[in-house]
């Protein structure tokens, strides 16, 4: 294929799949009025974004040990983030009854910092402790009144392709703690499975998404989170490792 209709091609997959993201988030603020802070709207969208994404990308999500999604609740779910287009590619295993804790800047684009507030998700100003910290101690307050799971990205930042995780913020090692509920690790394979922008190649392979064995808080202490926090990093590098080290499937 000559390189000016390949780029041509990597364009409008992209353009199509944003636009598609748009219609989805939409859709869910549309519904937020009827179920106002119902973290069953973030499965309504999920379900939405992924049937989407995989024919406008061409993808095929293959769910590795997918009972442990659920198995565990309610928990803390721990993934590794590397791109926007995650967000594509994790919407078919969007857990129920489970809310997302994001920064607080979300809030300031259109529609999806909205729809963020309205379907119960939480945001946290990172950037001051003593605020973040009296957040999550309400958080966990809500966790046990509802019996609510969060998802959220401990590296707080896209790795952006990198090959390794970025370093680990404590939040989610804190809350699983004090609410002595276990960790179950969402792990994504790397983006240069699916994505490469300087060869404008998207799409077209298998993508495999693994979910852990949950890791077990009972019992643990503030005095614990390193500890916590270094065996759950490890064992994620240990599963990434070999998720990457599989051959790209085609499809």
């Amino acid at each position: 294929m000559k390189s000016g209709m390949k780029a041509l091609i990597f364009y409008l997959k992209l353009a199509l799949a944003w636009l598609w993201f748009l219609v989805a988030f939409l859709v869910g603020t549309l519904i937020l009025p009827f179920r106002w802070r119902d973290p069953s709207v973030g499965v309504i969208v999920g379900s939405i974004l992924n049937w989407g994404a995989t024919r406008i990308l061409k993808i095929r999500i293959v769910v590795e040990n997918r009972a442990a999604l659920t198995a565990h609740q309610p928990c803390i779910y721990v993934g590794n983030h590397q791109h926007n287009l995650d967000i594509q590619t994790l919407s078919g295993v969007y857990p129920p009854n489970t809310v997302v804790i994001g920064k607080k800047e979300l809030r300031w684009i259109p529609i999806l910092g909205f729809f963020f507030m309205g379907s119960g998700h939480i945001l946290l100003d990172r950037a001051n402790r003593s605020s973040s910290v009296a957040s999550l101690v309400a958080v966990a307050e809500e966790m046990r009144r509802r019996h609510l799971s969060v998802l959220i990205f401990p590296e707080g930042h896209r790795a952006k392709g990198a090959m390794h995780m970025l370093p680990f913020k404590k939040g989610a090692f804190r809350l699983a703690i004090q609410t002595q509920t276990p960790i179950v690790p969402i792990l994504h394979q790397h983006l240069s499975t699916y994505y490469d922008f300087r060869e404008k190649r998207v799409g077209g392979v298998e993508i495999h998404v693994r979910v852990l064995d949950p890791i077990s808080t009972k019992g643990l202490t503030d005095r614990d989170v390193d500890r916590l926090m270094h065996d759950v990093r490890a064992r994620m590098e240990t599963g990434l490792a070999e998720l990457n080290a599989r051959p790209i499937a085609k499809i």
